[in-house]
């Protein structure tokens, strides 16, 4: 077709047919006939005829049948099954032409779905020069041949009366190429096994139909394709659809051969590149829906743990207020009378066994007082101790708590040591025999270790081994962490491992974590409350609650201390 001309194809035509009879020169059988060459001598090449017929104004140029595909097939036999048989084949083509839904099936009809003789069989019949007309004019041109066909056929079979379906197609098939349809509407294709060498019969699904029988939404205009694009495009669509009938009507074939059917269908490259895009394409939606659930799942495990936290800071800070609790009458001339009676400052006030507290060091109870050794390692080691006891009882599920006193870390890194050389040197030696004294005898058998730690007799702290969770974290109401102590301490459960569990494998200290003084640790604002701080870090922590307590209320802790050492055990 030539790209000179700005005509349209049927102004061309019209053009050489006038051109044609005037010169005498016959052009029947074809639109697209060549203008007559001469020959070196000047003659025409095409010696003159006799003047051609007059054609029906509806009748196509060439006689060319126009191709129409199962879809189309399918539209016009709905449009047939609705109107009342039997009637004549100028009716039906009436129907045809005024339908708007045979219409766009023809317009959108699947050119994926041809072999390239019916592709080109249509492309010569349906379009003139593509390049000179919008997607617009060239529906509007297929639709004016389709038309122009239906008219045609009307002119000549108004006498023919129709009863059936298949009267109408054999009435059809003189001016239309037809799709072959099968009983249930759809186009037939057969598949030969390479294996077995037996033939398979596919159906080609409805255009219009989904599987459930519902209608699909039609396409949009603006999203329908030119006969060119379409012809461009139809390679992918075609192996999709190929892939799809594979699926749908191949459900009884091993593995094997299913893929080899398709292989023989698609060719090697061409099914190498398919399957390895599908499988690509299979292993990103699932890594997409498995990212989606996962996300879905973190953000409820995220969710249900922020509700379990809140719930539990909520009962904490119930019972970290029981904790806090005002104390009554009797018990404040209780706690005034142990911090400020009158009498020798060495008279035993409290004893408990070898251990007891004297006058002078409950009087360091008093506000701005830095308190005695004496008074913290009481408190730990009796009030915490016999409280721990009692929970255990009521909670035979929970395990025992053991509060060192104040002579164990020193003790262990052997500080009054007289020779400065191993002073400070961690030494197992020197509390070998501590363990023994523990709940069970058994140090790995406990829930908490709990260590107050005098640094240079001008500071107290403590370090927690929690041996449930694995880890020895170090508190201090100033800051400061002692990393040394720290893996001392760890150093410490190793050698006891190794003491008395030696049988029972190695001590794995990877496991183990070592956690520095954090930041929602209470702090202190003077130089004299350590002590009260370290003793009721140890007094909340032995009861598995929040460190909820600040420098406001160390007052209201002495008083605290006061009374669990008068009752000779902790508070609730």
């Amino acid at each position: 077709m030539s790209l000179i001309s700005n005509f349209t194809a049927s102004q061309k035509r019209t053009t050489f047919r006038a051109r044609a009879r005037k010169s005498g020169i016959s052009c029947r059988g074809s639109s697209n006939r060549r203008l007559a060459s001469e020959n070196e001598h000047g003659q025409s090449d095409i010696t003159p005829g006799p003047t051609p017929r007059r054609r029906s104004r509806h009748e196509p140029n060439g006689m060319k049948q126009v191709f129409l595909s199962s879809s189309t097939l399918r539209a016009i036999q709905r449009e047939v099954e609705s109107m009342p048989l039997p009637a004549t084949l100028s009716n039906v083509c009436m129907v045809m032409y005024n339908s708007k839904k045979v219409l766009e099936a023809f317009s959108d009809d699947g050119i994926a779905h041809m072999s390239q003789e019916e592709r080109a069989v249509k492309l010569e019949l349906l379009t003139g020069d593509l390049s000179l007309s919008s997607p617009s004019q060239k529906r509007k041109e297929r639709e004016d041949v389709f038309v122009g066909m239906c008219k045609w056929l009307c002119s000549k079979g108004s006498s023919v009366t129709l009863h059936t379906w298949q009267e109408v197609e054999e009435g059809l098939k003189e001016a239309f190429l037809l799709s072959a349809l099968d009983d249930t509407g759809h186009k037939p294709r057969k598949y030969k096994m390479p294996d077995s060498g037996t033939t398979v019969a596919t159906y080609q699904s409805p255009g219009r139909k989904c599987q459930s029988g519902q209608k699909s939404k039609a396409p949009k205009r603006a999203e329908r394709l030119s006969p060119r694009r379409k012809i461009f495009s139809g390679v992918a669509r075609g192996t999709r659809n190929v892939v799809r009938r594979a699926v749908q009507d191949t459900k009884n074939l091993s593995y094997a051969c299913y893929h080899s059917l398709l292989e023989q269908k698609l060719g090697p490259l061409r099914y190498n590149r398919i399957y390895t895009q599908a499988v690509d394409d299979i292993d990103a939606r699932i890594a997409s829906k498995e990212a989606e659930r996962s996300d879905e799942s973190s953000r409820i495990e995220e969710v249900l743990a922020r509700a379990e936290r809140e719930r539990l800071e909520k009962e904490a800070r119930e019972s970290a207020a029981n904790l806090m609790r005002d104390l009554d009458d009797e018990e404040r001339k209780i706690v005034r009378n142990a911090t400020m009676g009158i009498g020798p400052l060495d008279d035993i006030l409290v004893q408990e066994g070898a251990d007891s507290v004297q006058r002078g060091s409950l009087h360091t109870l008093q506000p701005r007082q830095w308190l005695n050794d004496e008074v913290i390692n009481y408190f730990l080691k009796n009030c915490l101790a016999k409280r721990d006891e009692k929970l255990c009882h009521s909670n035979p599920s929970r395990k025992r708590s053991h509060f060192f006193n104040s002579f164990f870390v020193q003790t262990l890194f052997d500080d009054k040591n007289n020779d400065e050389r191993l002073r400070g040197k961690y030494n197992y030696k020197n509390v070998k025999r501590w363990g023994r004294k523990v709940p069970g005898k058994d140090i790995f058998n406990l829930k908490y270790i709990i260590c107050p730690v005098n640094e240079g007799n001008v500071h107290w702290v403590s370090a927690v081994i929690f041996m449930e969770e694995k880890k020895i974290q170090w508190f201090d109401s100033m800051g400061g962490t002692d990393m040394y102590r720290l893996n001392g301490l760890l150093r410490y459960l190793k050698d006891e491992w190794n003491a008395k569990k030696k049988g029972q494998g190695e001590f794995n200290e990877d496991e183990w974590e070592l956690v520095r003084c954090t930041a929602d640790t209470p702090r202190q604002a003077n130089g004299y409350d350590c002590g009260v701080f370290t003793c009721m870090i140890c007094d909340f922590i032995s009861k598995d609650q929040p460190l909820l307590f600040n420098q406001n209320h160390i007052n209201q802790c002495r008083d605290r201390i006061a009374l669990s050492i008068m009752k000779n055990c902790a508070i609730e």
